[in-house]
């Protein structure tokens, strides 16, 4: 029964795209719903774009779902060696810095900022200093959410219907 009441199995897979393709179109085919978890690597710039560019994210990510949910708050064995060896820092937030759009098409693409890759030592300006500061906290200036009346459910029915079509 497809419902997102029902718990959930992490599996790990490591095959081939096709494969994994086939496996999903399997899983459907029982009448399971099936969500992914994937990593996604954007270079953003840290010159005069920045502002804008940490803006359009949070438009659609949800800070205040993800702020006490971020995967790298999970007590997960040999997490924070791992992380350590990385060299990628975390972006920490916390509730209320900042407001999503209410009604953005990519609002249940349910992104969430992890971590960024330290790259202090190259950077030779002081805007880019303070601007990879400022993304270890997804800090921007000059952001304004676009809020669109109340999110019914009937907007929700229609955005899920999206995602399960797209």
């Amino acid at each position: 029964m497809k419902s997102d009441n029902n718990p959930s199995i992490l599996f790990l897979g490591y095959s081939k795209p096709e494969k994994k393709q086939e496996a999903i179109k399997q899983i459907k085919e029982k009448g399971l719903e099936v969500r992914e978890v994937y990593l996604l690597d954007v270079s953003v710039p840290l010159n005069k774009d920045y502002d804008e560019t940490i803006n359009w994210f949070k438009h659609f990510i949800k800070c205040d779902y993800w702020a006490g949910r971020s995967p790298l708050n999970w007590n997960f064995p040999f997490l924070s060696t791992i992380l350590n060896k990385l060299p990628y820092k975390p972006i920490k937030f916390k509730k209320k810095d900042w407001e999503n759009d209410n009604k953005h098409p990519l609002l249940y693409s349910l992104l969430c900022p992890l971590m960024y890759q330290d790259i202090s030592k190259q950077l030779t300006t002081k805007q880019e200093k303070k601007n990879l500061n400022n993304l270890s906290n997804f800090k921007s200036k000059g952001y304004k959410p676009n809020l669109k009346g109340v999110y019914s459910n009937d907007d929700f029915i229609k955005d899920l219907a999206r995602f399960k079509n797209g």
